[in-house]
This record gives structure tokens, C-alpha cells and sequence, in this order.
């Protein structure tokens, strides 16, 4: 930590002369993490509009029970529309529907092969987004058993 602050201070041990440069390290490292964080304002955000109309619109799709099934079973594998309406257990058209949706936003892609059309995965990314809604979801019922158990304890 020397060369940071002043160096020695007359009356300080040497150790503590070290804590004070510490602080010192400390204090300069925390104003420039604070400038960094302010230097745009904070009413400016940090996309376009544009962003974030495009991203509600990935949101959207993925907004469905239906769909959500149908990117699980794409990410296993290719399927044709009539196994996955078989899976989903809701006729040829809104499986369509859905997969259109999904389509529209960049999630899955078709290839078709003579009469049937084939999906797939486009974008194996968005199960990252599974993974994050399960973590929402174990921390939503760590979050309500804890409020349980307090209220058990209030009666």
C-alpha cells in the first residue's frame, strides 16, 4: 500500500501508518467507482427506446405457458408440428400460432420437408432465461416459507 497515501505518519506505528494508507486506497477506489456510476445521470437510460421495445417483444413470445413447453422440447431436438401438438395437447393451428410467435421474435426457426415442417431452437441462449426464472421462483418460496414460519411464530 505504499505510495498511495503520504507515507509515514509522525506518531502512527508503522502498521498503523499502513491501515491509514489503506483508507486512503480505499477512499480513491470508492470516489472512482462513484464517478464512474454517476458520470451519466441517472434519468438517462442506458438503451435506446428501441432496445427495449425489442426485448418486450422476445418477452412477449416467451409469455405463454404453450410456448414455454415447445422451446423446452425444441431445445431437445428438431420436431415436426405434428408431434408437437401431440405434446401439447392442443390442436394443429394454435400450435402454429405459438410457433409463429415464436418464430417472429427470433426464438425458433422451420424447415420444411415435403409436407411437414420441421422447428428447431434458433436461439439455445434463451433457456439461460429458464434457469433464471426457476432461480425467481426458489427464492420466491424460500422468501414465503420464511414469512410462514414467522407468522407461525407471531400467533
Amino acid at each position: 500500500m505504499r505510495g498511495v497515501g503520504s507515507g509515514f505518519v509522525p506518531g502512527l506505528s508503522r502498521d498503523a501508518d499502513e491501515a491509514v494508507d489503506a483508507c486512503r486506497y480505499l477512499w480513491y477506489y470508492w470516489h472512482s467507482m462513484v464517478k464512474a456510476i454517476t458520470a451519466r445521470p441517472a434519468s438517462e437510460p442506458a438503451h435506446s427506446p428501441s432496445d427495449y421495445k425489442s426485448r418486450a417483444q422476445i418477452a412477449k413470445a416467451l409469455a405463454h405457458p404453450a410456448r414455454l413447453m415447445l422451446v423446452e422440447v425444441l431445445s431437445q431436438g428438431d420436431r415436426c408440428v405434428c408431434d408437437l401438438t401431440e405434446l401439447v395437447g392442443v390442436d394443429q393451428s394454435t400450435v402454429s400460432k405459438h410457433l409463429s410467435i415464436l418464430k417472429s421474435a427470433g426464438i425458433v426457426d422451420d424447415l420444411r420437408e415435403g409436407a411437414k415442417v420441421f422447428y428447431h431452437l434458433r436461439a439455445p441462449c434463451v433457456l439461460k432465461i429458464f434457469e433464471c426464472i426457476e432461480g425467481v421462483l426458489d427464492l420466491r418460496l424460500e422468501s414465503e416459507s420464511r414469512w410462514r414460519r414467522g407468522r407461525r411464530g407471531v400467533r
